[in-house]
């Protein structure tokens, strides 16, 4: 019996997507993605939260044409992937970097959330309430292409 090696992260991305060809032809997306935990501090009451960067790799045609025409910085995106360890030597010492690699069946990502979703709501509400109505969320439907 095999194990299971699964990761899935809900974050923001960091900053725009980096695409690059191989020397072999084949396109590669790479992202840098945060997710932030937080909790109240039991002893000071104080809100606490810590951000973890995660770097993650597409290598199926489909992600990397998804990450790389849509996905900027600030969207809000669901990765499933596997983690992945490299070794490399720099200066005489072993070093180990860690990512995320998104590929084949088992890979899979979503935009949850994009900044332009978020400056065009921002936008709907501000121009509501210059008209005085209340923001309703419907009023974007109009404007949906579907």
């Amino acid at each position: 019996m095999s194990g299971v090696n699964k990761v899935i992260l809900l974050g923001r991305v960091g900053k725009d997507p980096e695409v690059r060809t191989t020397q072999g032809g084949k396109d590669i997306a790479k992202l840098s993605l945060a997710t932030s935990d937080s909790w109240k501090d039991k002893q000071t009451g104080e809100r606490k939260e810590v951000t973890e960067w995660h770097n993650v790799s597409f290598f199926a045609p489909g992600h990397v044409k998804l990450v790389g025409g849509y996905i900027r910085k600030g969207d809000m995106i669901y990765v499933e992937g596997k983690i992945k360890t490299d070794r490399y030597e720099r200066d005489g010492q072993e070093r180990y970097f860690t990512s995320i690699v998104v590929e084949g069946y088992g890979g899979r990502v979503e935009i949850v959330s994009s900044k332009a979703d978020n400056q065009q709501v921002q936008a709907q509400q501000k121009h509501s309430q210059e008209k005085g109505n209340a923001y309703v969320q419907d009023d974007l439907d109009d404007e949906i292409p579907y």
